[in-house]
């Protein structure tokens, strides 16, 4: 049996503007991937589009306060408790 995990995702700069929120509770059961989750926020706001605007890396992720590449998003299995911030990208000139 699968137990809920409870997860807070924090929304960075831009992303909160998208979001209109800066932070949501999500609840999710145990086993669940971090790249899971990615997956399930892009289908929840429509300006993510779609997961593979983490790949391309528009997004950067941290997990904990740790940056975690997105390549490893998949590897990762969370946690009572964890946290997800995304962060829009930096560019410019």
């Amino acid at each position: 049996m699968k137990t809920p995990r409870d997860i807070l995702i924090r929304y960075k700069g831009g992303i909160s503007k998208f979001t209109g929120r800066r932070e949501e509770r999500i609840t999710y059961e145990s086993g669940l991937s971090l790249d899971a989750v990615i997956s399930g926020i892009c289908e929840k706001y429509d300006f993510l589009g779609d997961a593979n605007i983490i790949n391309k890396r528009a997004v950067l992720l941290m997990l904990n306060g740790k940056f975690v590449s997105t390549i490893e998003a998949g590897n990762i299995k969370l946690n009572q408790g964890d946290e997800i911030t995304l962060f829009p990208t930096v560019s410019g000139g």
